[in-house]
């Protein structure tokens, strides 16, 4: 694997390994944290998108598809399902709208058992997220690059 180039760019990894889960961690709205019958304990993030880096990167998708029903019912889905009977203790988070911690509780599970339900309403359910490749790069943003037509504007700038 190759080495990191630049240790100021927390991103780097994330284009290394083509990780586009890692570049959309600010963005994702719940997280589970798992402990498992090994002692070993794990996070994971709702698979909210519906692509990869790589597809982004060959510019199959126009933008970025934000699912947040979908990204809680697959962490419930990986505790309930995929890691049942392998677990000791799961908790699901979420992060609430411009808050940058996952800080309130949506499920608990003890042992294998839903000991606390509080499924959240989820408001604005799917929203976009837009990108653009810049070097080789997807690069993720809010804001939809092709509101701005850069061509009008560096003419207005020129012819002033």
């Amino acid at each position: 694997m190759a080495k990191l180039t630049n240790p100021l760019d927390p991103d780097q990894e994330a284009h290394m390994k083509r990780n586009i889960k890692w570049l959309l961690q600010q963005y994702f709205s719940f997280r589970a944290y798992v402990k498992f019958k090994d002692g070993k304990a794990r996070h994971f993030y709702g698979n909210e998108h519906q692509c990869t880096y790589n597809q982004l990167q060959a510019g199959i998708y126009p933008n970025i598809r934000m699912d947040k029903e979908k990204g809680y019912t697959d962490l419930i889905n990986l505790i309930e399902r995929s890691y049942k009977g392998k677990y000791t203790a799961a908790t699901i988070y979420m992060r609430n709208p411009g808050e940058k911690d996952f800080n309130t509780v949506c499920r608990n599970y003890y042992k294998g058992e839903a000991t606390e339900i509080n499924d959240p309403v989820i408001t604005d359910p799917v929203y976009t997220l837009y990108y653009i490749v810049q070097n080789g790069r997807v690069l993720v943003q809010t804001e939809d690059p092709a509101a701005h037509d850069f061509k009008n504007l560096v003419n207005q700038n020129l012819n002033k």
